[in-house]
Protein backbone atom coordinates (compact mmCIF):
# COMPACT_ATOMS: atom_id res chain seq x y z
CA UNK A 1 0.00 0.00 0.00
CA UNK A 2 1.15 3.26 -1.15
CA UNK A 3 1.01 6.19 1.98
CA UNK A 4 -1.20 8.31 2.08
CA UNK A 5 0.82 11.61 1.84
CA UNK A 6 0.08 15.19 0.88
CA UNK A 7 0.81 15.18 -3.17
CA UNK A 8 0.92 19.30 -3.67
CA UNK A 9 4.12 20.26 -4.54
CA UNK A 10 3.32 23.67 -2.77
CA UNK A 11 3.63 21.40 0.40
CA UNK A 12 7.18 21.21 -0.25
CA UNK A 13 8.29 24.19 -1.79
CA UNK A 14 9.27 27.19 0.66
CA UNK A 15 7.53 30.32 0.11
CA UNK A 16 9.65 32.44 -2.47
CA UNK A 17 10.59 34.73 0.38
CA UNK A 18 12.25 32.19 2.19
CA UNK A 19 13.65 30.68 -0.87
CA UNK A 20 15.44 33.95 -1.55
CA UNK A 21 16.95 34.16 1.56
CA UNK A 22 17.92 30.76 2.16
CA UNK A 23 19.87 31.22 -1.23
CA UNK A 24 21.84 33.88 0.23
CA UNK A 25 23.02 32.38 3.51
CA UNK A 26 26.25 31.51 4.11
CA UNK A 27 24.99 27.90 5.56
CA UNK A 28 21.87 26.24 7.32
CA UNK A 29 21.25 26.35 10.40
CA UNK A 30 21.25 22.84 12.53
CA UNK A 31 17.21 23.51 12.53
CA UNK A 32 16.75 23.73 8.96
CA UNK A 33 19.12 20.92 8.15
CA UNK A 34 16.71 18.57 10.74
CA UNK A 35 13.74 20.34 9.01
CA UNK A 36 14.93 19.27 5.32
CA UNK A 37 16.12 15.74 5.81
CA UNK A 38 12.54 15.28 7.83
CA UNK A 39 10.80 16.18 5.05
CA UNK A 40 12.88 13.77 2.65
CA UNK A 41 12.06 11.43 5.44
CA UNK A 42 8.09 11.44 5.17
CA UNK A 43 8.09 12.89 1.51
CA UNK A 44 11.16 11.59 -0.07
CA UNK A 45 12.05 14.38 -1.61
CA UNK A 46 12.59 18.60 -1.35
CA UNK A 47 13.24 20.96 -3.35
CA UNK A 48 15.55 24.11 -3.18
CA UNK A 49 17.14 26.85 -4.35
CA UNK A 50 20.91 26.50 -5.50
CA UNK A 51 21.65 30.44 -5.46
CA UNK A 52 24.17 29.86 -7.97
CA UNK A 53 24.43 32.87 -10.76
CA UNK A 54 23.24 32.65 -14.08
CA UNK A 55 26.54 32.40 -15.38
CA UNK A 56 28.01 29.62 -13.99
CA UNK A 57 24.40 27.82 -14.64
CA UNK A 58 25.17 28.73 -18.06
CA UNK A 59 28.61 27.11 -18.05
CA UNK A 60 27.52 23.80 -16.34
CA UNK A 61 25.00 24.09 -19.33
CA UNK A 62 27.31 24.40 -22.08
CA UNK A 63 29.91 21.59 -20.07
CA UNK A 64 27.01 19.37 -20.11
CA UNK A 65 26.22 20.06 -24.10
CA UNK A 66 30.00 18.93 -24.75
CA UNK A 67 30.14 16.03 -22.28
CA UNK A 68 26.46 14.36 -24.29
CA UNK A 69 28.76 14.65 -27.16
CA UNK A 70 32.04 13.36 -26.63
CA UNK A 71 29.84 9.90 -24.56
CA UNK A 72 27.53 9.77 -27.43
CA UNK A 73 30.61 9.20 -29.73
CA UNK A 74 31.96 6.88 -27.19
CA UNK A 75 29.15 4.95 -26.93
CA UNK A 76 28.52 4.94 -30.62
CA UNK A 77 31.99 3.36 -31.49
CA UNK A 78 31.78 0.46 -28.74
CA UNK A 79 28.21 -0.29 -30.13
CA UNK A 80 26.60 0.44 -26.75
CA UNK A 81 23.25 1.64 -26.73
CA UNK A 82 21.33 0.33 -29.80
CA UNK A 83 18.15 -1.26 -30.34
CA UNK A 84 17.25 -2.40 -33.82
CA UNK A 85 19.60 0.27 -34.96
CA UNK A 86 17.90 2.93 -32.72
CA UNK A 87 19.71 4.84 -30.21
CA UNK A 88 18.41 3.99 -26.79
CA UNK A 89 21.22 6.12 -24.86
CA UNK A 90 20.45 9.55 -26.24
CA UNK A 91 20.98 12.43 -24.85
CA UNK A 92 22.31 10.59 -21.64
CA UNK A 93 26.04 11.16 -20.51
CA UNK A 94 27.26 9.41 -17.60
CA UNK A 95 30.16 10.17 -14.72
CA UNK A 96 30.47 13.30 -16.03
CA UNK A 97 33.54 14.48 -13.67
CA UNK A 98 36.27 13.93 -16.27
CA UNK A 99 34.91 15.30 -18.90
CA UNK A 100 35.19 19.06 -17.39
CA UNK A 101 36.26 20.54 -13.99
CA UNK A 102 33.10 22.36 -14.05
CA UNK A 103 31.60 18.89 -13.17
CA UNK A 104 33.98 19.30 -9.89
CA UNK A 105 33.20 22.75 -9.32
CA UNK A 106 29.49 21.62 -8.66
CA UNK A 107 31.07 19.77 -5.61
CA UNK A 108 32.39 22.51 -4.24
CA UNK A 109 28.94 24.01 -3.34
CA UNK A 110 28.56 22.61 -0.27
CA UNK A 111 25.29 24.61 1.08
CA UNK A 112 23.90 21.59 1.24
CA UNK A 113 26.26 18.67 1.94
CA UNK A 114 25.09 18.96 5.70
CA UNK A 115 21.40 17.37 4.96
CA UNK A 116 22.74 14.94 2.90
CA UNK A 117 24.90 13.87 5.61
CA UNK A 118 22.00 14.21 8.19
CA UNK A 119 19.76 12.61 6.51
CA UNK A 120 21.75 9.24 5.54
CA UNK A 121 24.19 9.08 8.68
CA UNK A 122 27.22 10.36 8.60
CA UNK A 123 30.59 11.39 5.75
CA UNK A 124 29.47 10.46 2.37
CA UNK A 125 30.84 10.28 -1.15
CA UNK A 126 30.06 10.97 -4.53
CA UNK A 127 28.70 7.76 -6.05
CA UNK A 128 27.74 8.36 -9.69
CA UNK A 129 27.27 11.59 -11.69
CA UNK A 130 24.95 11.86 -14.47
CA UNK A 131 23.35 14.32 -17.33
CA UNK A 132 20.84 14.10 -19.26
CA UNK A 133 19.21 16.35 -22.15
CA UNK A 134 15.52 15.59 -22.78
CA UNK A 135 15.00 16.71 -26.17
CA UNK A 136 11.54 14.55 -26.59
CA UNK A 137 11.81 12.32 -29.50
CA UNK A 138 14.37 9.33 -29.76
CA UNK A 139 15.59 10.25 -26.12
CA UNK A 140 17.46 7.70 -23.28
CA UNK A 141 14.22 5.49 -22.58
CA UNK A 142 15.25 4.48 -19.07
CA UNK A 143 14.69 8.51 -18.07
CA UNK A 144 11.52 8.10 -19.30
CA UNK A 145 9.96 4.72 -17.60
CA UNK A 146 8.77 4.94 -14.11
CA UNK A 147 12.01 3.83 -12.62
CA UNK A 148 13.75 4.14 -8.71
CA UNK A 149 17.82 4.86 -9.04
CA UNK A 150 18.63 1.73 -6.50
CA UNK A 151 17.83 -2.16 -7.22
CA UNK A 152 18.34 -4.08 -3.63
CA UNK A 153 15.07 -2.20 -1.42
CA UNK A 154 14.84 -4.35 1.91
CA UNK A 155 14.41 -2.88 5.51
CA UNK A 156 17.94 -4.27 6.40
CA UNK A 157 19.55 -1.53 3.59
CA UNK A 158 17.13 1.42 4.85
CA UNK A 159 18.20 4.47 3.19
CA UNK A 160 21.04 3.65 0.32
CA UNK A 161 21.16 7.29 -1.83
CA UNK A 162 20.65 10.45 -2.06
CA UNK A 163 20.15 12.22 -5.30
CA UNK A 164 20.76 15.64 -6.40
CA UNK A 165 18.94 16.40 -9.56
CA UNK A 166 20.21 19.64 -10.94
CA UNK A 167 18.18 21.66 -12.84
CA UNK A 168 20.07 23.43 -15.74
CA UNK A 169 16.79 24.66 -17.66
CA UNK A 170 13.37 25.93 -16.07
CA UNK A 171 11.66 23.19 -15.36
CA UNK A 172 7.74 23.27 -16.78
CA UNK A 173 5.26 20.78 -17.50
CA UNK A 174 5.97 21.24 -21.12
CA UNK A 175 9.79 20.41 -21.28
CA UNK A 176 9.39 17.22 -19.15
CA UNK A 177 9.18 18.14 -15.60
CA UNK A 178 10.17 15.24 -13.48
CA UNK A 179 7.27 12.80 -12.13
CA UNK A 180 8.08 11.83 -8.10
CA UNK A 181 6.02 9.70 -5.94
CA UNK A 182 5.35 11.11 -2.62
CA UNK A 183 6.32 8.42 0.10
CA UNK A 184 7.25 5.61 -2.19
CA UNK A 185 10.47 5.45 -0.94
CA UNK A 186 8.72 3.46 1.82
CA UNK A 187 7.01 0.94 -0.66
CA UNK A 188 8.65 -2.13 -1.80
CA UNK A 189 6.19 -2.42 -5.06
CA UNK A 190 6.28 -0.66 -8.65
CA UNK A 191 3.15 1.33 -8.80
CA UNK A 192 1.42 0.55 -12.05
CA UNK A 193 1.26 3.55 -14.54
CA UNK A 194 -2.12 4.89 -13.91
CA UNK A 195 -1.64 5.39 -10.27
CA UNK A 196 1.64 6.88 -10.62
CA UNK A 197 0.51 9.51 -13.13
CA UNK A 198 -3.18 10.01 -10.70
CA UNK A 199 -0.44 10.73 -7.51
CA UNK A 200 2.84 11.83 -8.67
CA UNK A 201 3.62 15.40 -8.63
CA UNK A 202 6.08 17.60 -10.96
CA UNK A 203 9.15 19.11 -10.34
CA UNK A 204 8.20 22.25 -11.93
CA UNK A 205 11.06 24.51 -10.76
CA UNK A 206 13.42 27.52 -12.06
CA UNK A 207 16.51 26.54 -13.76
CA UNK A 208 19.08 26.39 -10.73
CA UNK A 209 16.99 24.30 -8.69
CA UNK A 210 17.84 21.41 -6.46
CA UNK A 211 15.51 18.17 -6.57
CA UNK A 212 17.02 16.19 -3.22
CA UNK A 213 14.94 12.73 -3.44
CA UNK A 214 15.88 9.27 -1.69
CA UNK A 215 17.03 7.24 -4.56
CA UNK A 216 14.00 4.35 -3.69
CA UNK A 217 11.65 6.99 -4.50
CA UNK A 218 9.91 5.98 -7.49
CA UNK A 219 9.75 8.90 -10.62
CA UNK A 220 9.97 9.67 -14.09
CA UNK A 221 11.00 12.38 -16.12
CA UNK A 222 7.99 13.76 -18.17
CA UNK A 223 8.05 13.94 -22.08
CA UNK A 224 9.18 17.02 -23.70
CA UNK A 225 6.66 18.53 -25.95
CA UNK A 226 8.52 21.40 -26.75
CA UNK A 227 11.16 22.40 -28.92
CA UNK A 228 13.94 23.42 -26.91
CA UNK A 229 15.80 21.18 -25.21
CA UNK A 230 15.44 20.19 -20.92
CA UNK A 231 18.51 19.81 -19.46
CA UNK A 232 19.25 18.37 -15.94
CA UNK A 233 22.47 16.50 -13.90
CA UNK A 234 21.96 13.99 -11.24
CA UNK A 235 24.32 13.65 -9.07
CA UNK A 236 24.30 10.57 -6.23
CA UNK A 237 25.45 10.84 -3.17
CA UNK A 238 26.28 7.25 -0.49
CA UNK A 239 27.97 6.26 2.57
CA UNK A 240 31.42 5.83 1.79
CA UNK A 241 31.30 1.99 2.20
CA UNK A 242 29.53 1.50 -0.70
CA UNK A 243 30.73 1.07 -3.66
CA UNK A 244 31.22 3.45 -6.45
CA UNK A 245 29.77 3.36 -9.69
CA UNK A 246 33.01 4.82 -11.23
CA UNK A 247 36.58 5.66 -10.08
CA UNK A 248 36.41 9.07 -9.97
CA UNK A 249 40.06 9.60 -8.09
CA UNK A 250 41.86 7.36 -11.13
CA UNK A 251 40.06 9.10 -13.92
CA UNK A 252 41.07 12.71 -12.74
CA UNK A 253 44.27 11.83 -11.83
CA UNK A 254 45.24 11.11 -7.69
CA UNK A 255 47.80 13.70 -8.20
CA UNK A 256 45.74 16.25 -9.02
CA UNK A 257 43.42 14.73 -6.75
CA UNK A 258 45.64 15.30 -3.86
CA UNK A 259 45.93 18.82 -4.58
CA UNK A 260 42.34 19.11 -3.94
CA UNK A 261 40.42 20.37 -0.50
CA UNK A 262 39.91 17.52 2.32
CA UNK A 263 36.16 18.20 1.04
CA UNK A 264 36.61 17.94 -2.74
CA UNK A 265 38.81 14.25 -1.41
CA UNK A 266 36.26 13.23 0.98
CA UNK A 267 33.79 13.56 -1.55
CA UNK A 268 35.76 11.76 -4.56
CA UNK A 269 36.49 8.81 -2.40
CA UNK A 270 39.80 9.58 -2.43
CA UNK A 271 39.62 8.34 1.93
CA UNK A 272 37.79 5.67 0.66
CA UNK A 273 39.89 3.78 -1.78
CA UNK A 274 40.81 0.51 -2.15
CA UNK A 275 44.55 -0.69 -2.00
CA UNK A 276 46.24 -2.90 -5.37
CA UNK A 277 49.51 -3.78 -3.17
CA UNK A 278 51.24 -4.72 0.16
CA UNK A 279 52.86 -1.31 -0.14
CA UNK A 280 49.58 0.61 -0.76
CA UNK A 281 47.97 -1.80 2.56
CA UNK A 282 51.04 -0.29 4.60
CA UNK A 283 50.17 3.22 5.28
CA UNK A 284 50.28 5.08 8.39
CA UNK A 285 46.79 6.30 9.61
CA UNK A 286 46.71 9.63 7.50
CA UNK A 287 47.90 7.72 4.43
CA UNK A 288 45.57 4.97 4.41
CA UNK A 289 43.63 4.81 1.23
CA UNK A 290 40.18 3.37 3.28
CA UNK A 291 40.67 5.88 6.44
CA UNK A 292 38.90 5.04 9.50
CA UNK A 293 36.44 7.18 9.97
CA UNK A 294 34.76 6.34 6.58
CA UNK A 295 32.22 3.82 8.29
Amino acid sequence: MFLDLPCLFEGVIEPMNALKKLSSDKGLTDDQVMEYAQQIEERGFIVLPSGWSEKFIEEVRNALDLACEACDKIQTANNVGLLNHEKTLSGAAHHLLPFSDTFVQLLEQELYFPIIERYLGGKVILNNAGGFINLGEDVYGHALSIHRDVRTVDDDYGKQMLLVLITLDDFTEDNGATYLLPGSHLVREKPDEDYFLTHAVRAIAPKGSLVIFDARLWHSAGFNCTELPRRAITYGFTRPFFKQQFDYCRALGWNKVEQMTENLQQLLGFYSRVPSSHDEWYQPIDRRFYRRDQG
